[in-house]
């Protein structure tokens, strides 16, 4: 620990050097002072090696209004945007930006455990569904398919198409299927966590025709496997061969395949039977 006449003599040096250094370089005044450089700039501070960069940047800042961020200074200045960045940083300066809002759907739930656990597999009919929703990118816009297939012979038990991907597409496929239960059917339907599968409509219809819901584990696409792989052969069969099409064209292509995939196309997993078959042949043996 430095003496108190060691701390002054050390405080007067750097004031004298501080007092010449307009006329002559630094480091031969300290070398003549015997002063440290250290001690120096502990009793006057170390120069701000940005504070010319750090002017520049308020001025340009300013006469803009506040409304430059650091990316439009930088290419006002043609400097990195990095260093406008971290002089912005230090300036505490913001550009006025717009909030950005994340959507959350009025009515949007809480999500459900995954009860299905990937069991994809099931005793009979109308046991255990899967749903989900996929895109296709048409000549005039896009194409939403929102189907319900059902674990036990992967038939296509009901679906929607739609412009957008929005509830009242959803409903509509619900709708359709619940109708062809009885009152004998326990269903558990599984989805994954989309706002679509979390409205309050879509909660009311499975409670009042007793279905069970269940969803997947967030980003967990694995636990709707078939779902998955049902697109992936409607894509594969259906839609990539038969090259850019409009919406409604789609529709109706949309609309032959499964009816082709439910009643015609064969499956090495159902006894070589189509889905309709295969469940008609276990009715009709009951």
């Amino acid at each position: 620990m430095k003496s108190p006449q060691a701390e002054r003599s050390g405080r007067q040096k750097s004031e004298a050097v501080q007092a010449l250094r307009a006329k002559h370089p630094l480091k031969y005044l300290l070398h003549s002072a015997a002063l440290p450089k250290s001690s120096f700039y502990y009793h006057h501070g170390r120069p701000d090696p940005d504070e010319q960069d750090k002017a520049t940047v308020a001025e340009v800042y300013a006469r803009h209004q506040g409304r430059y961020g650091y990316r439009r200074i930088a290419a006002t200045l043609s400097w990195n945007k990095k260093k406008v960045a971290r002089l912005m940083k230090l300036l505490q300066l913001k550009a006025k930006v717009r909030p950005k809002k994340a959507y959350r759907h009025p009515a949007m739930g809480e999500p459900s455990d995954n009860i299905l656990n990937r069991r994809f597999e099931a005793q009979k009919p109308n046991e255990k569904w899967l749903t989900d929703a996929t895109e296709f990118k048409c000549s005039n816009g896009k194409l939403y398919l929102s189907p319900i297939l059902d674990v036990f012979n992967r038939e296509i038990v009901a679906y929607a198409m739609s412009r957008r991907p929005n509830s009242e597409m959803v409903e509509r496929m619900l709708n359709d299927a619940v109708c062809k239960l009885t009152k004998a059917d326990k269903v558990l339907l599984h989805s994954d966590q989309g706002v679509l599968y979390r409205t309050e409509a879509y909660r009311r219809t499975l409670a009042e025709h007793g279905i069970v819901k269940s969803m997947s584990r967030k980003g967990n696409c694995w636990d709707n496997a078939p779902m998955e792989s049902f697109f992936a052969i409607l894509k594969t069969e259906c839609f990539y061969q038969e090259g850019k099409l409009s919406t409604t064209e789609l529709m109706q292509t949309i609309d032959d395949y499964i009816r082709y995939y439910n009643h015609d196309r064969c499956s090495l997993k159902l006894k070589k039977l189509s889905p309709v078959a295969y469940r008609t042949q276990l009715e009709k043996a009951a």
